[in-house]
């Protein structure tokens, strides 16, 4: 008998069952898909060739931030189970059922649970593990062959852990019986009290939790004093005191946000007259007063959840996008080589039947520059003096047309424009030449006229890798008159699709690393007027002595580089996309289910205005609005949190384009919508009845 109507309960809350069996089965699926790759041996040999405990030591902190925060949501979703469920208890009691016989059927109802999210979380794992791997594989353009991911050693970890937490779940239900008395057990989880006017200590908190957001937001937007103040401080000291400062502030100030601030606001739509009293307005804010002041916490911690997850998906895309802008400066094509290096490429190439295609040449001169730009790390000028290697401005424009977002330079005179390999410090001083005087430019030569400088770039003709340090672009004319320090013949050539580019490849990259193909930049030491540079090869030093100068190597290959950058940047991107993807589910169904816990407990409330003349479709859109601004708030303010963030992470990589961070947390959002609209039309069709139905959810 008392299986029958736990069976019958059971099949009452199959809704609320889904949701939290779906996202336990998900978050067991990818614990069992990062622990397998972890014992993997094909995955094993992929990431041997390039970092093994890089890729070893990523999923192992995957798999453990997945648990711990698969624990908070398992605990979580039981309590608000129980919340609604104690009624239940105390009904089975009062029928006479033994405390023994209640304890151990909802022991066993958990458990059972437990194991169905775990069948079905194991078997996903296996069957998709194939395509998780391929996956995986794909984001690190790794080319390789695999197999479906099964271990037994991954199974018995993924089984025992979560087998233990159910376990220990099903115990903290069974002994609610024992925890609380008949009474309580029937007392209403939350009465609806009436709820005062806002005190001065409401408006205290509210104040105060506008301000410390504000101050986090201004901490964080303010890139200069920042920047300059952990150059001031250290960078350590910078990490371990600045930003746990604009967490607490940012995080104190949320919580304060929904306690204090709403309230407050609501409390005020209640006083214009013209607003509340118009339609369902005055039950609907009615009910938002009391619905936030009961969910405080609740969308507290979805706003952070929701911070998290955005934070996470935007700076791991713009990190990615980052990687992408280093692969092509540092070597844009294949092959590039310098001087003489070039005919011992040609003689390899033509050795492994490789034709040199969409070959470039031109000439860069290096001689003595001076000028100064204002920096972020600086209240001062900033002097940029020393070797800067010139292009001129045709072979600067023919060069780098294939780079994306390339603005060809125009120049006239002696204008120039600086190539620099970090420019978001510089206050923008040459980014507006229009609205500001260009700055003038010396070189070692005493026949040229100063130059000025209109503008920054960090796009380096040939990559940055074929570069001692800065560089500048000159128009034609002028780089005719220039009488540098020594000239360099730059080359640069892809090798098409040959099928012996591989080897080719490799054995070009064993040379670079070689110290025959690095050289040194060497000056007299004099002053400016008088110091000269020259270029010493690595072979003609010592170690000791080549500490504390500008290398550059003669001979640079892309693929090396790019394969290595797209490894360890698309693995990062994958394990991100996985766990945010967990995370957004559980932020979801965390509100849902607290929302859809308290719908129960307003059916008379909503039969009542139906009894006064309230119609369906009224009650329904009422319910919509409600629910929207529920919704609505953790995700708006948990944006709005994550765009400092990566506002703040966006100068440290350079500022790159953001266009796929913000492409990805739209996805995000719109999947969020999604949870919205289940979440309204459930509670709907729960409180929305009828007047004669007495059916119970």
């Amino acid at each position: 008998m008392l299986g029958k109507i736990a069976l019958k309960s059971a099949r009452a809350r199959i809704r609320d069952y889904s949701f939290f069996v779906l996202t336990t089965s998900l978050s067991i699926m990818l614990y069992f898909v990062f622990t397998a790759m972890i014992h993997n041996a094909d995955l094993k040999r992929v990431f041997a060739k390039i970092d093994h405990l890089y890729f070893e030591n990523l999923l192992e902190f995957a798999s453990l931030t997945l648990l711990l925060f698969m624990v908070f949501f398992l605990f979580y979703s039981n309590a608000l189970f129980i919340k609604k469920r104690k009624r239940e208890f105390g009904l089975y009691n009062l029928l006479g059922v033994s405390k023994r016989n209640i304890g151990l059927l909802f022991f066993s109802e958990s458990l059972a649970l437990g194991v169905i999210a775990l069948v079905i979380g194991l078997t996903l794992g296996v069957l998709l593990s194939k395509l998780f791997a391929m996956l995986v594989l794909r984001m690190m353009q790794v080319h390789a062959n695999t197999n479906f991911l099964f271990s037994w050693i991954a199974v018995r970890k993924t089984g025992f852990v979560f087998l233990g937490l159910f376990v220990l779940l099903g115990l903290l239900n069974g002994s609610l019986i024992y925890r609380y008395r008949l009474v309580d057990l029937f007392k209403p989880s939350e009465e609806l009290k009436g709820i005062a006017r806002p005190t001065k200590g409401t408006y205290l908190g509210a104040i105060l939790s506008i301000l410390m957001i504000a101050t986090g937001y201004l901490i964080s937007y303010q890139t200069g004093p920042t920047i300059r103040f952990s150059a001031v401080i250290g960078p350590n000291a910078y990490l371990l005191g600045m930003v746990p400062l604009i967490l607490l502030l940012v995080v104190l100030g949320t919580y304060g946000f929904f306690k204090f601030f709403v309230e407050i606001v609501l409390h005020l739509a209640q006083r214009w007259r013209r607003f509340y009293y118009h339609g369902m307005r005055i039950v609907g804010i009615s009910n938002l007063v009391y619905r936030v002041k009961r969910n405080a916490n609740a969308l507290w911690l979805s706003t952070i959840l929701s911070a998290v997850t955005i934070t996470a998906i935007g700076s791991a895309s713009m990190v990615f996008t980052y990687n992408q802008d280093l692969i092509k400066g540092y070597a844009p094509q294949d092959v590039t080589a310098l001087n003489g290096q070039y005919q011992q490429l040609q003689q390899q190439a033509q050795a492994a039947a490789v034709p040199l295609k969409d070959v470039h040449t031109t000439q860069l001169k290096t001689m003595g520059a001076s000028f100064s730009l204002r920096s972020l790390l600086n209240q001062h000028q900033v002097n940029e003096s020393g070797a800067a290697t010139i292009v001129s401005q045709s072979a600067y424009n023919r060069i780098n047309r294939h780079l994306a977002n390339f603005h060809p330079v125009h120049l006239k005179g002696n204008q120039t424009v600086a190539i620099l390999d970090f420019i978001a410090i510089f206050k923008g001083d040459a980014q507006r030449p229009r609205k500001r005087r260009p700055i003038p430019v010396r070189l070692r030569q005493a026949n040229l006229p100063t130059l000025q400088l209109i503008g920054l770039s960090n796009q380096f003709p040939y990559g940055y890798g074929a570069f001692f340090g800065n560089g500048l672009v000159v128009s034609d004319q002028l780089f005719a008159q220039l009488q540098p320090d020594f000239t360099d013949t730059i080359y640069s050539a892809d090798l098409g699709k040959s099928p012996n580019k591989s080897k080719l490849l490799s054995r070009l990259n064993q040379q670079s690393d070689q110290a025959d193909h690095k050289e040194y930049l060497r000056s007299n030491g004099a002053a400016f007027n008088q110091r000269t540079y020259r270029v010493v090869p690595a072979t003609q030093l010592k170690e000791s002595e080549r500490i504390g100068y500008n290398d550059r190597s003669t001979l640079l290959i892309q693929r090396p580089f790019a394969r290595d950058s797209h490894a360890s940047f698309g693995f990062l991107m994958y394990i991100v996309i996985l766990l945010s993807l967990i995370f957004m589910l559980a932020t979801g169904s965390i509100i849902m289910l607290k929302q859809l816990t308290e719908a129960q407990g307003e059916i008379g409330q909503y039969q009542t205005l139906k009894k006064i003349g309230v119609t369906t479709p009224e009650i329904r859109h009422s319910l919509y609005q409600q629910l929207l601004l529920v919704f609505l708030l953790p995700i708006l303010v948990g944006t709005l949190h994550a765009y400092f963030v990566i506002h703040m992470l966006s100068f440290y990589l350079d500022n790159p384009s953001s266009t796929l961070a913000y492409v990805i947390c739209g996805l995000y959002i719109v999947v969020y919508s999604g949870f919205y609209l289940l979440t309204a039309r459930a509670y709907n069709r729960i409180v929305n009845r009828p007047i004669r139905t007495h059916s119970v959810y």
